[in-house]
């Protein structure tokens, strides 16, 4: 069955676009799009992390974003 819910994507780049649409969350379906995703799930909601991301800069935007929702997630900043 293919689940479609909105998914809010946030590009590390500030020039690249932040996009909200409908699109199949399954997780091999999202994995097939961004690679390989680590994913974080509570309540009715779910985040999904880029798990290469030590190749990448932090996304300060979608690190706001998680701020800004209260969801604490220091336990996967590396120091």
């Amino acid at each position: 069955m293919i689940r479609k819910c909105i998914a809010l994507v946030i590009p590390a780049r500030l020039s690249d676009e932040v996009t909200a649409n409908r699109q199949d969350v399954r997780h091999g379906t999202l994995e097939a799009l961004y690679g390989q995703l680590d994913c974080i799930v509570n309540g009715d909601w779910q985040v999904y992390l880029r798990a290469d991301s030590r190749n990448f800069h932090p996304n300060v935007r979608a690190g706001q974003l998680l701020r800004e929702t209260g969801l604490y997630l220091g336990w996967l900043v590396k120091k």
